[in-house]
């Protein structure tokens, strides 16, 4: 990695990074965003400073793939022209800190502006998140246009990620490269199976087979027709961020910009371009995520095929995605997923009474020491009311309820088998889409009064009958 971060300095000190960049920004963001990014210019890309620099302003978040759709549309509509004999670099930002909730802070990881560990060299400034995620991929856009790829890198978010294995001795051939997927080859756990998307490439051309989504190790290593014969297996785990030829997405624009609504790259694109229908009909079968995206876009598959025989037929041979490994021990520089965060996380999903009861319950944020139906404080208390949120399949972002008892909060009498509030219709849209939370709730009268917040952007106030929950909570046991 050292050896990475020296090459790092050569390239930018040398002039020799990339010379067009495209950061997408939420709405309000873009002129903090853009400002931010021209006085580092010379720091994080090229010491000539010769930078055309666009920020494009997602009012309305779009998902991965359209928003970055919009952006090129956008750089497009300007006059601009991508260098065709270049490699561009692009980096969605997640906004600058002004939701309303810490939790969803948490969760969206609204860091980009906070300061790193990161810079360009001694006596220089340290770089803010997002500055310093740009700065490492600058190396990766340098080596992947060195060995032929021609198109735009793509960053994810503001966590800078550096190569455990040197870049300049990577020998690939992209030229012929559609798409890159950067991976790190790590051995393959539960915990790691569960939670990561995982690419098989071939291993002599380095190209991608299949991607797939989580799943138990078991299950996984049936899907690479890996033996598990009890030995530590290793595989690549999907580390996020894609680069794009220029054909691609030129294709993907006239198939998918005009759509509206939220489509992600990570949310099956690579699945449907490394899966035949067959395949598709077997992860459709088991996978509720992917059912919600095909009842919201039934022809999503049908649109990925026509996306990789249009790109065929113009690049004169099948769609062609490689797969670039950086290694076990790669840099990855993540603020909202400090040490201490993640030990407390896994506490509670720890083998113990606590990690069981949250496990059952998911975490909670609002904690009511209920009465009987008649609300008077001298009769025995019913349990406890648990508030607390849940994401669902296509981030629906909703408050559910537990009744607990009254002196052993970790056995659940009763759980609702759907949310109390969900988003409606009109609540749908805004700073983070399809979110409600709320941060506490109080009794008034036999009301439960709730405030909560609509996609990070207004609040409002819901209440329910709390004899009229507390029935249907008992009833749910």
């Amino acid at each position: 990695m050292s050896d990475n971060l020296r090459d790092l300095r050569r390239v930018v000190n040398a002039s020799l990074g990339p010379g067009q960049v495209i950061a997408i920004a939420n709405g309000g963001d873009s002129e903090i965003v853009g400002r931010n990014l021209e006085r580092l210019a010379a720091e994080i890309f090229r010491a000539d400073n010769a930078v055309e620099l666009m920020v494009h302003e997602e009012r309305t978040r779009r998902g991965q793939l359209l928003g970055l759709l919009d952006a090129v549309r956008q750089w497009r509509r300007e006059g601009r022209t991508f260098d065709s004999e270049g490699v561009a670099l692009g980096i969605m930002l997640p906004g600058k800190g002004t939701r309303f909730s810490p939790i969803t802070q948490r969760l969206h990881g609204i860091k980009p502006l906070m300061p790193m560990l990161v810079r360009q060299g001694r006596g220089r400034r340290w770089l803010n998140a997002a500055a310093a995620s740009l700065y490492a991929w600058t190396l990766l856009a340098h080596h992947l246009q060195r060995i032929g790829f021609r198109g735009i890198a793509w960053k994810w978010g503001d966590e800078p990620q550096i190569a455990a294995h040197r870049l300049a001795e990577m020998n690939l051939d992209l030229s012929r490269a559609d798409a890159v997927r950067f991976g790190a080859e790590v051995e393959v756990t539960e915990d790691l199976a569960v939670n990561k998307e995982w690419l098989l490439r071939h291993p002599t051309s380095g190209e991608l087979i299949v991607q797939v989504q989580r799943r138990s190790r078991a299950e996984l290593l049936q899907r690479f027709d890996i033996v598990d014969s009890g030995q530590p297996v290793k595989a690549l785990v999907h580390i996020g961020s894609p680069a794009f030829s220029y054909p691609f997405l030129e294709e993907a624009e006239a198939l998918f910009a005009d759509l509206d609504g939220w489509i992600d790259v990570d949310g099956y694109l690579f699945e449907a371009l490394t899966h035949d229908a067959d395949a598709w009909q077997a992860e459709l079968n088991c996978d509720t995520g992917l059912q919600q995206l095909v009842t919201e876009r039934p022809d999503f598959w049908q649109r990925v095929q026509q996306l990789k025989r249009r790109v065929g037929e113009r690049r004169g041979h099948p769609l062609v995605i490689k797969v670039v490994d950086f290694g076990e021990h790669l840099y990855w520089g993540d603020i909202g997923q400090l040490a201490k965060a993640r030990r407390a996380l896994w506490a509670v999903v720890a083998p113990t009474v606590e990690g069981d009861f949250s496990a059952a319950s998911r975490p909670s944020i609002t904690w009511l020491r209920i009465p009987t139906e008649t609300a008077s404080s001298t009769t025995p208390p019913e349990g406890w009311i648990a508030l607390y949120h849940a994401v669902g399949p296509m981030r629906q972002y909703s408050i559910w309820t537990v009744l607990l008892d009254i002196d052993d909060p970790s056995k659940i009498i009763g759980r609702l088998p759907e949310p109390i509030l969900t988003p409606d219709e009109h609540e749908r849209d805004g700073y983070v889409p399809n979110v409600v939370y709320s941060c506490g709730s109080m009794i008034h009268k036999d009301e439960l009064i709730i405030p909560y917040a609509i996609a990070d952007q207004r609040c409002s106030v819901a209440s329910v009958s709390v004899p009229e929950l507390l029935s249907r909570l008992k009833a749910s046991s």
